[in-house]
């Protein structure tokens, strides 16, 4: 368990930093450029890059140890937030406020690229439930990750918020790439016990969509599961284009990141529930 909370911790810590990054960087266009067709898209193109990246991103996991493919995930987020810093300082602030700007929506694919790479560990946080924890107690392990995720959102909500309404973002990418430094640092620290992946077909050394598809329709009702996660997020990305112009055209960006935080606590209740009770002998 105490390897285990100390993966969670880590996890955690990614987990926000790419939350925060996100929701800031969405706050950040809408205030400079007034654009809703611009966070539109950029929902659309959030939602769809985690919906097809979801099967490689998968097959990394699967590929590699479970302590790699994390460290995986959070170098490669590093380096793309330092990149998009780098576009950052050196573009005028001017430019910026165009939405039809170059540099803006390179900054804003670079930040994308990064908080979704993010989704590597989020993946292997699963497995190692499996890996670290024993059958009886993995649903309150589960329920353990799903209050992390929803304390990160709280987090991330109203620090995205604050930060760029009194500091802007400048300081936002800075504040990401030292955490991000310190979650990779922290991660060196864990030893993570996983047997050598082992496969059973030469073709799983690849990315591999047909197998990642006939896993799922082994476990029944996975797939209802995956297209009712599907709709919600559909109807997640109407929200976040719409509601985010909304809400910044009537208050505060830190009177709206507040408020986003406060509405995440459905996800830190649920998940002390399910860490508390677990399942039910039903399920």
């Amino acid at each position: 368990m105490k390897t285990f909370y100390a993966v969670l911790a880590n996890s955690l810590a990614a987990a926000l930093t790419n939350t925060f990054v996100w929701f800031a960087v969405t706050f950040w266009v809408y205030l400079e450029t007034r654009s809703v067709l611009a966070t539109s898209v950029m929902a659309g193109v959030y939602l769809a890059t985690v919906a097809v990246s979801g099967f490689f991103l998968g097959s990394i996991v699967d590929r590699y140890r479970k302590k790699t493919s994390m460290m995986l995930s959070a170098t490669l987020t590093l380096v793309l937030y330092i990149i998009a810093l780098i576009i950052y300082v050196s573009t005028p602030e001017a430019v910026f406020k165009d939405d039809s700007s170059v540099n803006l929506w390179l900054f804003i694919t670079l930040c994308l690229f990064g908080a979704i790479t993010g989704n590597i560990r989020s993946i292997a946080l699963s497995t190692v439930v499996t890996i670290l924890i024993e059958e009886d107690n993995r649903d309150k392990a589960n329920g353990m990750v799903g209050t992390a995720n929803g304390v990160s959102f709280l987090i991330a909500s109203i620090f995205s918020g604050l930060v760029i309404g009194y500091l802007g973002v400048l300081w936002m990418m800075v504040l990401a790439v030292g955490l991000s430094v310190v979650v990779i640092l922290h991660l060196l620290t864990i030893s993570i016990p996983e047997k050598e992946v082992v496969h059973t077909e030469p073709h799983t050394q690849h990315i591999d969509i047909r197998g990642t598809i006939a896993a799922v329709g082994m476990v029944p009702g996975l797939f209802g599961l995956i297209f009712f996660n599907t709709f919600n997020n559909f109807l997640g990305g109407v929200f976040m284009s719409l509601m985010d112009a909304y809400g910044l055209s009537l208050v505060s960006v830190q009177a709206w990141g507040i408020l986003w935080g406060v509405l995440s606590l459905g996800f830190i209740v649920g998940g002390l529930v399910v860490a508390k009770r677990g399942l039910g002998k039903c399920l």
